[in-house]
């Protein structure tokens, strides 16, 4: 959802958009959780109703999933991916993986194979989640969302000082890059998008 409203944003602002990995629930199982398990008293359907809507909107195709996956393994891959170069066909991949198809990204098979539809080699991927070389990094990024004080996903942060949380409409979004833009920090109106 963030990916659309940023594309979107950037037909109007010049923007520079880096992607932090962000384990939200570091906690949950490897197998993943079942949603209703982990938020009993949620009416799923009425949450996923205006999600459904704005993805529509941004061009997105958001089905409702039935567990919560363990994004672990698909946060470690995408920093392999940003390395390489292919962070953000990767990324989008995982995301319609998850949200449009209805695949666990908890799970190593669901990962190899976004990988090799973006050029990696899947065992290189699977060498790399076995060392642990990307945990560090996710750590500092889940340090620096505790800084901002992130209680939710995706969380935007302008100019290091202003942040939206969530996938909030698109109109909140030109509001405070408006503002920044008119008070004379970094970004423009109209510029091109990079």
């Amino acid at each position: 959802m963030g990916k659309g409203l940023l594309e979107r944003l950037g037909q109007e602002f010049e923007l520079k958009v880096t992607w932090i990995g962000y384990e939200l629930h570091p906690d949950t199982p490897l197998k993943g959780a079942r949603l209703a398990d982990r938020f009993p008293n949620a009416d799923l359907e009425t949450l996923y109703a205006p999600l459904q809507a704005r993805g529509e909107e941004l061009g997105l195709v958001i089905n409702p999933v039935q567990t919560l996956p363990n994004s672990r393994l698909a946060l470690e891959s995408a920093e392999y991916a940003r390395d390489r170069g292919c962070f953000e066909e990767f990324h989008d991949s995982v995301f319609r993986a998850h949200f449009a198809e209805g695949r666990d990204i908890g799970r190593f098979r669901v990962i190899a194979d976004i990988a090799q539809q973006c050029g990696l080699d899947p065992q290189a991927v699977r060498t790399v989640l076995e060392s642990k070389i990307y945990t560090p990094r996710l750590r500092a990024a889940r340090d620096e969302g505790q800084a901002y004080g992130l209680k939710g996903i995706p969380l935007f942060v302008i100019n290091e000082r202003f942040s939206i949380v969530g996938a909030q409409p698109l109109e909140r979004f030109r509001d405070m890059l408006a503002s920044v833009t008119i008070g004379g920090v970094e970004g423009s109106r109209n510029g091109p998008n990079r």
